[in-house]
């Protein structure tokens, strides 16, 4: 078999060479038949290859984004023995998508061997690929695509693209002056043509005087085509080619952007406001090669150090500083974070998404479901918040159960927002911060709460089990919940601003996704913005609780792949609550003598069987009763609209069992 060379993604159409110490021992671990390969990196931190998913991702605990693998296959060329071409297995995925490496080696020793078919296991599905028609098929379901085994030339696997080489990649830097950074981000979706693209420009300097304009353009969620205009020593041409394809596209001058005057166009494309101090783009004039040179003797300063947290606080640390986890929740709910990385959207980004988003429920509930006017709001909401949709025509959103999906994402995001300020690199830190320190315990600090584990022997522990499992609701039937671990939590802003002097003080559940929680801890529960949407608010925009664990729960949105979450348990102090059986979209406008609304449930925790904390608070532990009202909910709903009434206890780590 050819000798197979293992590279990583470093960038678009960028492959690095791992170093010849750690292509040894991966192609150790596929001849032993693992799943895995962990390697040791200079900086002292690990990586775990995984060869089914065809990607790298980082070990213990700390967080960073996870790099594409690829092993290509190199071969003497017939015409030179001092030139090599290479064979890359690709399957067409439209586009043609390389295989991962456990498959492509596979299907390289069989064809090596002559063999007329092979069998292959990817992502968990086993397939039966026929090699002299090149078409695999789904053992199960029958699906056949087609495969190549693409045979590369030299310049395409030597560590780097043409276009990176001609840069000098390392040492190039997008361009600024006067503190405007010339690198655009531009998007436009059109439903009726099935338009999703983006449109990326960037003027980029290698000193001391060499200038290039890079354009990369195509569809949301593609690698799309790209152009490399050299400019060489003349930064003038370069700017006015920039400008001059910025207002192509645009319909505005560049200026525009730093005078704050952007105007969207009708029919042109938008700009995506980013952050460029968020990294990765070598944004706002920083050097490339001195960034990484700082992040590297940070990270060699902090490798060696051990995290002083206990065990179980590390281990939800690591569950909920995740930033590959973020980034898969987004991208199971379309938005495209290859194009639109985590944290590089603003704030001003999300809120206009928001703001997008509302227009379509003011149509939506105003019987306009189709049409020529819900299209266009919608070609404005996915422009704004790019989404991927392969080739698919972007769905017009028509519903408000999707308006209220599209506002879980953009929550979703502004909580990512906050937590990748927790959990970003650390390297601008200076002084007594920057001495060696654990990634999590770097992570926990920046939260600036106090978290300690509750013994698991504890009738502490055996309370909040008690509370967990009696107070399942029985509509949801599809799983039960285990206690895994249990933290007390503590946050001082909301220490100090607490109504304790309100009467009615009850330990409720609060669920959310594992991703919102970095920023939940960090900034604490909010209520949602005005320029949010308000569907999906039954009793208005406010902070919800419950007393039935399993309906907290159900807002984990856990799967059998991944049925682990967390809920909180927060002190709420309800004051007089205004009672209501049915919905009313205006509660937070609360009568004059009332502090909070509760939505009657046909079951409710039996009250004789309530218990306190120490400090009066109310646990209303018991087994579901029968409230015996009329009302249209299952379970009871509590509501605050003001953050003052609401404080953390504990955080509840829990178990999903599916049946």
């Amino acid at each position: 078999m050819a000798k197979p060379l293992w590279q990583y993604e470093d960038g678009p159409d960028v492959w690095r060479n791992y170093s010849d110490k750690h292509i040894t021992a991966l192609n150790a671990a596929i001849a032993a038949n693992s799943n895995t390969c962990d390697l040791k990196l200079p900086n002292n931190y690990e990586i775990s290859v995984d060869f089914d998913k065809g990607i790298q991702t980082r070990k213990g605990g700390t967080t960073g984004p996870s790099r594409k693998v690829r092993v290509v296959f190199v071969l003497q060329s017939g015409n030179s023995a001092t030139r090599e071409v290479a064979a890359l297995w690709q399957a067409d995925l439209k586009p043609w998508s390389n295989m991962p490496p456990s498959a492509a080696h596979k299907l390289e020793a069989a064809h090596s061997r002559g063999d007329a078919s092979v069998s292959v296991s990817i992502g968990g599905n086993s397939y039966t690929v026929d090699l002299r028609k090149l078409h695999q098929t789904n053992d199960r379901t029958g699906f056949r695509r087609n495969i190549r085994r693409r045979v590369l030339a030299e310049r395409e696997f030597k560590s780097a693209t043409a276009a990176a080489k001609s840069t000098g990649a390392a040492s190039v830097r997008v361009h600024a002056e006067g503190g405007t950074v010339y690198d655009a981000m531009l998007n436009q979706t059109n439903l009726q043509f099935n338009n999703n693209k983006f449109y990326l420009l960037q003027l980029l300097h290698k000193a001391p005087r060499d200038y290039w304009v890079w354009f990369r353009w195509g569809r949301v969620g593609k690698t799309g085509q790209h152009s490399l205009v050299p400019c060489g020593p003349d930064l003038d041409r370069a700017k006015a080619l920039f400008c001059k394809k910025f207002e192509d596209k645009t319909k505005n001058e560049w200026a525009s952007v730093a005078a704050k005057t952007f105007t969207k166009v009708a029919g042109k494309y938008d700009l995506v406001h980013r952050d460029h101090k968020a990294g990765g783009d070598g944004g706002a004039g920083d050097d490339k090669a001195d960034k990484a040179a700082k992040k590297q003797a940070a990270a060699e300063r902090k490798a060696e150090a051990a995290s002083r947290l206990h065990a179980a606080l590390q281990a939800l640390l690591g569950m909920i500083c995740d930033v590959q986890q973020m980034e898969d929740t987004v991208v199971e709910m379309r938005y495209d974070a290859k194009r639109m990385p985590l944290g590089k959207l603003t704030a001003a980004q999300i809120k206009a998404g928001f703001v997008a988003l509302k227009a379509i429920e003011a149509l939506v509930r105003g019987g306009h479901s189709s049409g020529q006017k819900l299209v266009s709001a919608c070609n404005d909401f996915y422009t704004r918040i790019p989404h991927d949709f392969g080739m698919r025509v972007p769905p017009v959103i028509r519903s408000l159960e999707e308006i209220q999906a599209k506002a879980d994402l953009l929550q979703a995001l502004e909580q990512i927002q906050t937590a990748l300020k927790v959990v970003s690199d650390g390297a601008e830190e200076s002084g007594d911060s920057a001495a060696a320190e654990h990634p999590l315990d770097r992570c926990y600090r920046r939260l600036a709460c106090d978290i300690e584990p509750v013994d698991s022997n504890s009738e502490e522990f055996s309370m909040i089990d008690r509370y967990l499992q009696t107070t399942h609701g029985p509509t949801h039937s599809l799983y039960t919940l285990s206690l895994g671990a249990l933290f007390k939590v503590q946050r001082a802003p909301e220490t100090a601003r607490f109504r304790s002097d309100l009467p009615n003080r009850m330990l409720l559940w609060h669920g959310s996704r594992l991703s919102n929680w970095a920023g939940i801890l960090s900034q604490g529960l909010r209520v949602a913005p005005p320029e949010a949407p308000a569907t999906g608010y039954m009793f208005g925009k406010g902070v919800y609780f419950a007393d039935v664990s399993s309906k907290s729960a159900n807002y984990l949105y856990a799967t059998r792949s991944k049925p682990t979450g967390v809920l909180a348990l927060c002190e709420v102090a309800l004051g007089t609550s205004r009672e209501l059986n049915k919905a009313d979209y205006e509660a937070a406008k609360l009568p004059a003598g009332f502090n909070s609304v509760k939505g009657i449930g046909e079951l409710t925790p039996n009250p004789s069987s309530a218990e306190q904390l120490a400090d009066g608070c109310k646990v209303p532990i018991g087994k579901l009763v029968a409230s015996n009202l009329s009302t249209v909910l299952n379970y009871n709903e509590y509501v605050v609209y003001n953050v003052n009434q609401l404080r953390l206890r504990y955080l509840v780590q829990v178990r999903f069992n599916f049946k």
